[in-house]
């Protein structure tokens, strides 16, 4: 190359160029969503509200009558059975 001469790009160079701003603008639009998303999701509530007697009473009297039978009277027997057995039962 000589030093008075205009250094013009080949095609290999200016697909490199082009992937590499293609590549930021990538990027730059992935964070653009990703923000955008934490502002309209709704924030959580400080605590979880535990699922309703309502709606884990018929999935537990199911279990006892399945063949998972046993194992559910084993778990009755745990604290945390007697906790749920309690709360479901009241």
């Amino acid at each position: 190359m000589q030093h008075d001469s205009i250094y013009q790009p080949s095609d290999i160079d200016i697909l490199r160029m082009e992937n590499e701003l293609l590549a930021y603008e990538n990027a730059y639009l992935k964070g653009r969503v990703a923000e955008s998303d934490r502002r309209t999701r709704p924030r959580p509530t400080a605590g979880i509200q535990p699922p309703s007697r309502d709606a884990l009473s018929p999935l537990w009297h199911r279990l006892k009558q399945s063949r998972m039978g046993p194992a559910v009277v084993r778990f009755r027997h745990s604290a945390i059975g007697r906790r749920v057995e309690g709360l479901l039962s009241s």
